[in-house]
């Protein structure tokens, strides 16, 4: 066993939140003492698809102009020896974790995990890639690093728990960018990678965190949450890896509009006439409401590129108007003025459902397609779930349709191979083609 976590002292039942009692020491130990071997394959299949879709999304990202702002504020006096994806200047590890996290995130079409509502992949790959990098690390032990959460640095027991108790006080990100359609959002990703190497480096020199940080008393659970499922939290830690629940992403928008997306595009591809519906009403699980539905004027009418990611309305108009497969175009500023996509986004209607069990479940009712009755369709789980999942072939598809303005077709399938032979290289395999 690996040198064990030191559990924070003497603290009393009645500190801790309700049922999670042990979580950080038990979470700490577990991250120490993972090994390859324990991991199961269809797991490991599953992260390597994450990976591919991953670098796919980061490269994407890191394209396009307006994010290249981030790099250029990081170019002056930023040596380093670690890769952002896609660019020939090299990063201080902490730096390159950052940037690439916000370069994946910026499209919001990164992985979710429906459980938490969370992008898990945009934090921690960069995180793991620019560890491993530093470290030389075998590609078995990236894999394990990122299975377990995903941590390749190898401390002990004691020194994750200190870096735990670090990173408490660095838990943030904020909703607000729905107001404007800020780039925080972008970042959000970036800041946790660029911050897990300061709370590392700070508990691997010595530096005490706070104990408990996850279950105690003024913890992350009780700061984030007050009624988290908290009850047997790391009861299977070892037998279930959650992480191969977390979703692919196929359109590059807030989740909790999927759905309604699939539902709309099929419906418009099946209408016989061009004209637009008289009325599309959407109902919602409450709890993306305030996220995608609520219609304030930057969700009605977005100007802005993440709101129009978070924007039912306009999600569901360029679907009807553009389909399924636009990807990224329905962003360009000829759609986000186009006449047609501001009066069909006034044609829709988004209401809550509080019958609703999942997330992203929606149900869709268009009057007046094709002169007939209303129609109605209902989606419980949008594609890229588990019960709707994505297979290897649109993995490989998302990943080329993103690296063609980056890579030339022999680098790209040189990506893809080294992603898949990590099990029997090294990181620094992959990470030279990156």
């Amino acid at each position: 066993m690996a040198n064990q976590a030191n559990g924070g002292g003497n603290a009393t039942t009645d500190q801790f939140y309700p049922g999670a009692e042990g979580a950080t020491q038990n979470f700490s130990n577990f991250i120490a003492d993972a090994k390859y071997e324990d991991i199961p394959p269809q797991a490991i299949t599953k992260l390597l698809d994450l990976i591919i879709d991953h670098i796919g999304v980061g490269d994407g990202g890191g394209a396009q102009s307006d994010i290249l702002k981030a790099v250029e504020a990081f170019s002056e006096g930023c040596a380093g020896e670690s890769t952002v994806y896609g660019k020939t200047k090299t990063y201080p590890k902490h730096i390159a974790a950052l940037l690439n996290g916000a370069f994946a995130h910026s499209f919001d079409f990164d992985d979710t995990l429906a459980i938490g509502i969370i992008h898990p992949g945009a934090s921690v790959i960069p995180a793991a890639l620019a560890q491993a990098e530093a470290s030389n690390a075998s590609g078995r032990q990236l894999l394990t690093g990122l299975s377990v959460g995903y941590e390749i640095k190898g401390l002990t027991g004691e020194q994750v728990y200190n870096a735990f108790g670090l990173a408490g006080s660095k838990a943030a990100g904020s909703m607000q960018f729905l107001d404007n359609g800020s780039w925080n959002k972008r970042l959000h990703p970036g800041f946790a990678a660029h911050d897990a190497f300061l709370c590392v480096a700070l508990a691997e020199a010595g530096v005490t965190g706070a104990s408990h940080a996850i279950e105690g008393k003024w913890g992350f659970l009780q700061a984030y949450s007050t009624k988290s499922k908290a009850a047997g939290l790391t009861e299977d830690l070892g037998s279930e890896w959650l992480f191969a629940a977390t979703a692919m992403k196929p359109f590059p928008a807030c989740r909790f509009t999927h759905t309604a997306i699939e539902i709309t595009a099929r419906v418009a591809a099946e209408a016989k006439s061009g004209e637009l519906p008289q009325k599309i009403t959407v109902w919602v699980n409450p709890s993306g409401y305030d996220i995608i539905g609520r219609p304030s004027p930057n969700k009605l009418h977005p100007e802005t590129i993440v709101d129009a990611q978070f924007s039912m309305y306009y999600q569901v108009a360029v679907a009807w108007l553009f389909g399924s497969e636009a990807g990224w175009s329905v962003y360009d500023s000829e759609k986000m003025k186009d006449k047609k996509v501001a009066e069909l986004c006034d044609r829709v209607e988004v209401v809550t459902d509080d019958s609703f069990k999942e997330e992203f479940e929606v149900r869709m009712s268009f009057q007046g397609v094709d002169g007939g009755a209303a129609r109605e369709e209902a989606l419980v789980y949008p594609l890229g779930e588990v019960e709707h999942p994505f297979s290897r072939e649109n993995v490989s598809d998302k990943f080329w349709g993103l690296v063609q303005p980056v890579y030339d077709q022999q680098r790209a399938e040189n990506i893809l191979k080294a992603v898949d032979n990590l099990s029997k290289s090294s990181a620094a395999e992959l990470l030279k083609f990156l």
